[in-house]
């Protein structure tokens, strides 16, 4: 389903009320919020182009000075707190889940009762 409006218009943080503009990282994939100017005295920045093919807004990162570079809402947010969602959850390992073991009892004492009986055979 696209997206009726418009990803080139502002939106308000919602951390500081700044007006910030969503593009895809190019690389990842992953929206990343943008301060909606750009910032005339960067060095190194993100740059942003509208692809008129899917109706997104996408960023990439640019070594080399320009004219129209942004950056990252994250820098310039005054109340943004990074670990106010938390770390990221880590997978639990599951009794079957041998990856990363490498001790044999170890890897033997998570095996269930049936396979040991059918692998000693």
């Amino acid at each position: 389903m696209k997206r009726t409006n418009d990803p080139r218009e502002p939106v308000a943080c919602r951390y500081c009320d700044a007006l910030i503009v969503w593009a895809k990282n190019e690389k990842t994939g992953l929206p990343m919020p943008f301060d909606s100017e750009p910032d005339f005295n960067l060095e190194k920045g993100w740059e942003l182009r509208y692809r008129e093919s899917d109706h997104e807004l996408y960023a990439r990162y640019r070594d080399t000075t320009g004219p129209r570079l942004r950056q990252p809402h994250f820098a310039t947010c005054t109340n943004y707190d990074p670990q106010r969602k938390g770390p990221r959850s880590q997978p639990t390992p599951q009794q079957g889940d041998l990856v990363g073991r490498d001790h044999i009892a170890e890897v033997r004492s998570a095996m269930p009762p049936a396979y040991m009986e059918m692998y000693r055979q």
